[in-house]
């Protein structure tokens, strides 16, 4: 598994690869696991088709979202597997783990697995093993050098908030990353919870204790396509609201 970024991803190629030879009599079916659905797949469909394999003539994608509750992860894998799909792309490390428990045979693609190596995806980055295959996103180091950087622009920083969703094991190894670094830096770093957009009020709440106990962000969405289109937009915004108001200091 090479190390890379989102940008340096080949979806369709990879997948592609997994496939071998595009075959005219066979039909593929593809699994596909997420929160929700984002622009940025389009490009692996696309890569895709230029490989010969077209959503509706020779392939069959099975979607399935979680709309944030990582709980499902579990029985989405039970359930691609029971379809025997040829092979299963996800795109969050709780999703690739429940795919992984679920089968030893199905090729499983992550495009930008968070710590592979410590979350016990794979066995290493040049020789991963198994049947998983895609990027590496080294989180954990990346997290604590933000930290060093945030501490070499304001030398008197005393504290440092940081959001994170414990139902993603991978930002385990993340979070003890920055705790490390903020004893070394002098910097008292308090982590909150959040694990959806209802957990915004009181994160916010407990960073600048006089902020509202309000959610900024979105009224709410027409349908569910574009609830889905909104999903990381409606986190993003949310985060950069508050920390404008209170005039906060942020490292994304």
């Amino acid at each position: 598994m090479a190390r890379g970024h989102r940008a340096s991803w080949r979806y369709g190629y990879r997948v592609a690869a997994l496939g071998a030879c595009a075959q005219s009599a066979k039909i593929w079916r593809m699994g596909f696991i997420a929160h929700g659905q984002e622009a940025f797949y389009d490009a692996l469909f696309e890569g895709l088709r230029g490989h010969g394999y077209v959503e509706g003539q020779n392939l069959i994608v099975e979607r399935r979202f979680a709309r944030g509750n990582a709980a499902l992860f579990r029985d989405f894998a039970a359930e691609v597997v029971r379809l025997n799909v040829d092979v299963v792309v996800v795109v969050t490390t709780p999703a690739a783990l429940a795919v992984k428990n679920a089968t030893t045979t199905i090729p499983i693609v992550h495009p930008n697995a968070i710590n592979p190596l410590k979350t016990g995806l794979i066995a290493s980055l040049a020789h991963p093993g198994g049947n998983l295959t895609g990027g590496a996103q080294l989180t954990a180091e990346v997290s604590a050098k933000r930290l060093q950087l945030f501490k070499e622009v304001v030398p008197k920083l005393p504290r440092v908030a940081t959001l994170w969703n414990p139902e993603n094991s991978a930002l385990v190894y993340a979070l003890k990353e920055m705790q490390d670094a903020a004893g070394t830096l002098g910097v008292m770093l308090q982590p909150q919870e959040v694990r959806g957009p209802k957990d915004f009020a009181a994160a916010f709440a407990a960073i600048c204790p006089r902020t509202p106990r309000r959610t900024p962000g979105p009224a709410g969405c027409r349908d569910d396509a574009t609830a889905r289109r909104n999903h990381r937009l409606r986190y993003a915004r949310a985060v950069a609201e508050h920390v404008s108001r209170e005039r906060l200091g942020t490292v994304v």
